[in-house]
């Protein structure tokens, strides 16, 4: 009997010691608050569009439903994998493809990782993770330099057919790699992505470089270049961001250079409130006659707890008669994704709530 009992403890040993090598984690973000957007819409001779109001999906953070999970397969190994859908709070629909967001396996070692599937390419990740706004979809560098503005490297932000090859931080440094396959029959070159990336964290201090190429799918040697360089010191009161973009368009566009520069505060007021200031200065350095944008932006972000965050964004553009920003940057649900109207001005603000879970 005692023989008994204590085989029986040592498998329930075992299978508990099994069971914590690995797991897998359901997760996600559920933002919805108000949004109001001035001049919105057709401009015509008569008119200078309308104000949209709306309840807007994904605001500050953009809602998702994901799954992730790791197992240690010994000697300092891993497994990990990421499966992330988008959608909208405010009428439940989902992203089509249903994991746009991320479908990935990755290798993970003490020495670093090799991620394989569709993941953020490493410009995007850089954007994210730099910008005091994250990857916020009004105000930050997300809406107006990145993908507002159209300064982005063309392709999407999160290519399919993706490896990247990433080190550990070594004495604060690491080193990424990244090839998006095009898969393009006969053409290594078609519609394929590279970027290159080094980042760099000594105590407060972070810098981080990144260069990009992606390839047009008609030939693939109509190339769209971005270099992307970030900075920031966090100074405990206080800590300020610093971000430059510049890419040189490939295709029809070819030879047209854009060049964005960010200037931007993230400020603790106290344990719970957040303050966030944002400046943008978009230049189109190729045309003559001005084809040049600024964008300035200010939020509030109140911590209820750990997971839920009450928040109060703002931003306005101010634009040459050639050019546009779209600074709040909310998909064609809203009118949004492209459609900010040529040489006009626009403020946004919004009001919501972000939970995760």
């Amino acid at each position: 009997m005692k023989k008994s009992l204590i085989a029986l403890a040592a498998l329930a040993t075992v299978a508990t010691a099994a069971q914590a090598q690995s797991s897998v984690t359901v997760y996600g973000i559920i933002d919805a608050g108000y949004l109001n957007v001035s001049k919105t819409g057709a401009i015509t001779a008569t008119t200078s569009g309308g104000s949209l109001n709306a309840i807007a999906s994904g605001a500050l953070s953009t809602n998702r439903l994901g799954f992730k999970g790791t197992e240690d397969l010994g000697g300092g190994l891993k497994a990990n994998f990421l499966l992330e859908q988008e959608l909208t709070s405010d009428d439940g629909a989902g992203s089509t493809p249903m994991f746009k967001r991320g479908s990935w396996i990755q290798l993970e070692s003490s020495v670093g990782s090799v991620t394989l599937g569709r993941q953020n390419r490493l410009d995007y990740a850089a954007v994210a993770g730099n910008d005091p706004y994250g990857a916020a979809n009004i105000g930050g560098f997300v809406s107006a330099g990145y993908l507002g503005s159209n300064a982005v490297a063309a392709g999407v932000v999160r290519p399919d057919n993706a490896v990247t090859i990433q080190t550990a931080k070594f004495n604060g440094l690491s080193v990424a790699y990244q090839l998006g396959m095009g898969e393009v029959a006969g053409s290594t070159a078609k519609s394929s992505t590279q970027s290159a990336q080094v980042d760099y964290v000594y105590g407060p201090f972070r810098v981080n470089g990144t260069y990009t190429v992606a390839n047009d799918a008609a030939n693939g040697s109509a190339s769209t270049k971005g270099n992307f360089l970030f900075a920031s010191y966090d100074f405990g009161m206080v800590k300020p961001h610093f971000g430059y973009v510049e890419t040189t368009k490939g295709g029809s566009s070819s030879g047209i250079k854009n060049k964005v520069s960010m200037y931007g505060l993230s400020a603790p007021v106290n344990a719970k409130t957040t303050a966030l200031l944002g400046y943008y200065d978009y230049k189109n350095a190729n045309h003559a006659d001005g084809k040049d944008a600024t964008a300035y932006s200010a939020g509030v972000l109140y911590a209820l707890s750990k997971r839920t965050t009450l928040y109060g964004l703002f931003a306005k553009s101010d634009v040459d008669a050639g050019t546009l920003v779209a600074i709040a940057n909310l998909g064609t649900q809203h009118n949004q994704a492209n459609n900010a109207p040529l040489g006009i001005n626009q403020q946004v603000y919004a009001v919501g709530v972000r939970h995760s879970f």
